[in-house]
C-alpha cells in the first residue's frame, strides 16, 4: 500500500515537473509561429517517420529472439515483438524506467515459458548492446564536426565532459562489460564457483536462500548466452544494434524534412544520440516536457537555428511516437492474453515468484 502511494506521488510530482518544463519552452517561444510551424508540416515525412518506429519495434522484436536462441530456439517473433510494445508502452505510462523491462518480461515468459531469470538476462545483454550502438553512432557523428565546433558539455564529478567523450567512455565501458559477460558465460562452471564463494562466506544469508541464489546466478548466465553462443549470433546481434538505432536517426530525417529544415547528417547522428541518451534520466509520464526540453536543446547546441521550428518538430515527433507506443502496446496486450492491470502490478507478481 506504501509502495503505491509513494509510486503515485512520484508520478504527479514528475507529471507537474514535465508540464512546468514543457511550459516553460514554449515560453520562450513565439506561440503564434509554433502553431503555424505545426500546421505547415509536410505529412508525407511525417508518415515515413511513423514507419521508422514501427521498423524500429520489429527490429528490436528480431534481436531479442535472436540473443534468446541459445535458451529456447522456437520463440516466436510476434511474441517478442508484442512483449517488446508492451515494455515501451509501460515506460511511457510510469516514470519508472525498468518497469517496462520487467512488464516486457513477464509478458514473453507468460507466453514463452523461458524463465523471468533468463529473459531478465537477455533483456539486460540487449541494453548493453543499445548503450554500445548509440555510443558508436553518436561519437561517429561528433568527429564528422568540424573540430571548432562547440558541443553539448556535462559535469561528471565535477569535470565538464563534451559528447565526445561521454560516447568514448560509454562505447569502451560497454565493451568492457560486453567482454566480461562472455567469459563469465562462456565459463558458467568457474563463474558460478566464483558466485558460489562469495554467498558462501555472507553468514546472514541461510541454506535455501542460497540455493535459490544459486539457481537465480546460473539462470542469468544461460539467459546471457546470446552473445557468447557463436560468433555468428554475436555478429548478427550487434549488426542488429546498430540498424536499430539508425532507424531513429532515420526517423530524425525524416522530422526534419516534415519541417523543412537542412541539417548535416554529422548533427543528425550526435543530436538523435544525444536524445536517446537523455531518457536514461528521470520523467513525466510520457515523458511530457523533458522530451521537448532535451531535443530543443541538443539541437540547439549543435548549432541549429530557430527555436520555433525545432521545438514544433520536437512536438510533433513526440505525439506521433507516444500514439505509437501506446496503441502498439494496448494490442500487445490484448495479443498476449494479459491485462493492463496485471502488467502494471508486474513487481508484485515478481515478489511473489521470488517467494515461491
Amino acid at each position: 500500500m506504501k509502495r503505491d502511494i509513494n509510486l503515485r506521488i512520484r508520478i504527479i510530482f514528475s507529471a507537474l515537473l514535465g508540464a512546468a518544463l514543457i511550459v516553460g519552452v514554449i515560453w520562450f517561444s513565439d506561440p503564434a509561429s509554433l502553431i503555424a510551424q505545426i500546421s505547415q508540416a509536410n505529412p508525407v515525412p511525417l508518415i515515413a517517420f511513423a514507419f521508422a518506429w514501427i521498423a524500429f519495434y520489429i527490429l528490436r522484436a528480431i534481436r531479442w529472439k535472436v540473443l534468446l536462441h541459445p535458451v529456447k530456439k522456437t520463440v516466436g517473433i510476434r511474441n517478442t515483438f508484442w512483449s517488446t510494445n508492451i515494455g515501451y508502452m509501460v515506460n511511457t505510462i510510469i516514470p519508472l524506467r525498468l518497469g517496462g523491462e520487467f512488464a516486457r518480461v513477464y509478458a514473453l515468459d507468460g507466453k514463452e515459458k523461458i524463465g523471468f531469470s533468463k529473459t531478465v538476462s537477455s533483456v539486460v545483454v540487449e541494453r548493453i548492446l543499445d548503450l554500445l550502438a548509440i555510443s558508436s553512432i553518436g561519437l561517429s557523428g561528433a568527429l564528422l564536426l568540424p573540430l571548432q565546433t562547440n558541443l553539448p558539455e556535462l559535469s561528471v564529478l565535477g569535470q565538464k565532459l563534451d559528447a565526445r567523450i561521454i560516447f568514448i567512455l560509454i562505447g569502451v565501458a560497454m565493451i568492457g562489460i560486453v567482454v566480461l559477460v562472455m567469459i563469465g558465460t562462456r565459463r558458467e562452471k568457474k563463474t558460478l564457483s566464483i558466485i558460489s564463494s562469495i554467498i558462501g562466506i555472507i553468514p546472514a544469508i541461510p541454506k535455501s536462500p542460497r540455493d535459490k541464489s544459486n539457481k537465480f546466478s546460473k539462470d542469468l548466465i544461460v539467459g546471457a548466452k546470446g552473445i557468447s553462443h557463436s560468433t555468428s549470433t554475436f555478429t548478427l546481434s550487434l549488426v542488429l544494434s546498430i540498424i536499430i538505432w539508425l532507424t531513429q536517426i532515420i526517423a530524425t530525417v525524416c522530422v526534419f524534412q516534415a519541417f523543412g529544415m537542412e541539417t548535416p547528417m554529422s548533427v543528425l547522428l550526435l543530436g538523435s544520440m544525444i536524445v536517446q541518451l537523455s531518457f536514461i534520466l528521470p520523467a513525466p509520464p510520457g515523458f511530457v516536457g523533458t522530451y521537448e526540453t532535451y531535443w530543443t536543446l541538443a539541437f540547439l547546441a549543435l548549432g541549429i537555428s530557430g527555436l520555433d521550428t525545432l521545438l514544433a518538430a520536437g512536438i510533433v515527433s513526440h505525439i506521433i511516437s507516444v500514439v505509437l507506443t501506446l496503441s502498439l502496446g494496448s494490442i500487445g496486450i490484448s495479443y498476449m492474453g494479459t491485462g493492463i492491470g496485471t502488467v502494471l502490478k508486474f513487481r508484485d507478481r515478481q515478489t511473489s515468484q521470488n517467494t515461491n
